[in-house]
């Protein structure tokens, strides 16, 4: 036996009378996220992202660095002393010292120290030169007084610092622009140190093409040299003019 109560019929007129839609349900009201809170989260999503980056990039790094390499062994290269020199003695008109004083600078390998070798320190005139030519990536450096030597322009393009206690000093700087380093260098040596600076002007920076050590360029810078050299002739002259320094 059904116990469901029946339902009692409606009445055709109830039956075609709209039923109104149920009512909604309440709406939470939701609390209004703050902009400082939002640009956190999103500050720190962004340092996940990034940290996950990093991680990613150090442990590709670290599997390349632990792989093999194509020497089956452990090996050390050994460059000749002679190497370059050869060169280097072609373009010097003498490989021995002149009896004028002159100071070859170079940059010690081991110590970063900027050195300038004479004919007093008892080098070979052609080893203390290659030292002086050996520009990283272009010359090997060269094994000298126990020690391995680059160009003295790693340390100073200008060697400014080798006069040190000179009352004037005359700077020739040929690879423009000389910029803050060279003030500094300047400044370093005393505020009492009258200097002149002469760097290469438009025609002679035209005159090195686009490879300093271009050989071919070399008559060409030679003959831009004498050209702006004599014009600073007379300054250089009065900035030494005074006793106790030697003119030649």
């Amino acid at each position: 036996m059904n116990d469901t109560p029946r339902v009692a019929p409606k009445s055709p007129s109830e039956a075609l009378k709209p039923v109104a839609p149920p009512a909604p349900p309440p709406q939470v009201r939701r609390r209004r996220r703050s902009p400082f809170l939002a640009m956190l989260s999103g500050l720190f999503t962004l340092l996940l992202v990034a940290a996950g980056v990093v991680g990613a990039g150090i442990a590709v790094v670290s599997n390349q660095s632990k792989a093999p390499g194509p020497l089956t062994s452990d090996r050390a290269l050994i460059i000749p002393k002679e190497s370059g020199l050869t060169e280097i003695a072609e373009l010097l008109p003498t490989t021995h010292w002149p009896d004028r004083r002159i100071l070859v600078a170079a940059v010690s390998v081991g110590t970063g120290t900027l050195r300038a070798f004479t004919r007093e320190d008892g080098v070979p005139l052609l080893d203390a030169v290659g030292a002086s030519c050996a520009v990283p990536g272009v010359w090997p450096p060269v094994a000298l007084d126990g020690d391995l030597w680059l160009d003295g322009a790693v340390a100073s393009n200008t060697n400014v610092p080798l006069a040190t206690g000179a009352g004037r000093v005359v700077v020739l700087a040929p690879m423009p622009p000389a910029g803050p380093a060279l003030e500094r260098e300047l400044s370093r040596l005393g505020e009492r140190v009258r200097s002149y600076v002469l760097t290469a002007d438009a025609d002679a920076t035209r005159s090195f093409g686009d490879n300093p050590f271009d050989p071919r360029t070399a008559a060409t810078a030679a003959r831009e040299g004498l050209r702006q050299g004599t014009g600073a002739a007379a300054d250089i002259l009065a900035l030494l003019d005074h006793e106790g320094v030697e003119q030649s």
